[in-house]
């Protein structure tokens, strides 16, 4: 299963690898990839992860979740 994370804050290389580390963190994450540009992050999960503790993760690394798809 694959989830998206809109994020705001981000504004470089060393915050996007802040947020992919944070989401990596996570049991059950496989694989977590940042888009700087666009400003989100892809998710993916191996085991059920559930879109609060996705958002806690980003929250406490800095960084503001605006919506998970």
């Amino acid at each position: 299963m694959n989830k998206v994370l809109k994020i705001e804050g981000m504004s470089c290389k060393n915050c996007a690898a802040a947020v992919e580390k944070a989401l990596l963190s996570l049991p059950g994450v496989a694989e977590a990839r940042v888009d700087l540009a666009a400003g989100e992050a892809t998710v993916v999960l191996e085991d059920l992860v559930g879109d609060k503790a996705l958002c806690l993760v980003v929250e406490e690394a800095g960084f503001e979740v605006s919506s998970v798809e």
